[in-house]
């Protein structure tokens, strides 16, 4: 199966999905790259210092990186998973380390996420061939 990228991810948005630690720091380094990024996550407290992380962390994660990208991207985040998934070419799950709320996740991203979109999973402990 030959997958080719939407032909207008640069005006997409990435989409992550728990503004945790690990989410927070993915949602930095897409910022940092120039991609626009939506965090999605249920708790306004999370969502807000997401968000303040990555403005906080951009000129940082972009000299560490190298990334000298003609324009910053910009973050948003959404309490409303069906919203912040509108439009977005990629979806990033960083939901806590258990594989039945992963698997829930991932069903529910698979139905409200854009036909074209990429959904991905982030996990830091659980096996890849679970």
């Amino acid at each position: 199966m030959v997958f080719t990228l939407p032909a207008d991810v640069d005006q997409r948005p990435v989409v992550i999905d728990g503004a945790g630690t690990l989410g927070r720091q993915i949602a930095s380094v897409y910022v940092a790259g120039g991609s626009d990024v939506r965090i999605f996550d249920l708790s306004e407290e999370q969502r807000e210092t997401a968000r303040d992380y990555v403005e906080e962390h951009l000129a940082y994660t972009q000299q560490t990186l190298g990334l000298h990208p003609a324009r910053r991207g910009r973050v948003e985040v959404s309490g409303d998973l069906q919203e912040a998934v509108a439009g977005a070419w990629m979806v990033i799950e960083a939901v806590p380390e258990s594989l039945d709320i992963k698997t829930e996740v991932f069903g529910v991203l698979d139905r409200l996420a854009e036909p074209d979109a990429i959904l991905c999973s982030n996990s830091s402990s659980i096996p890849p061939a679970r």
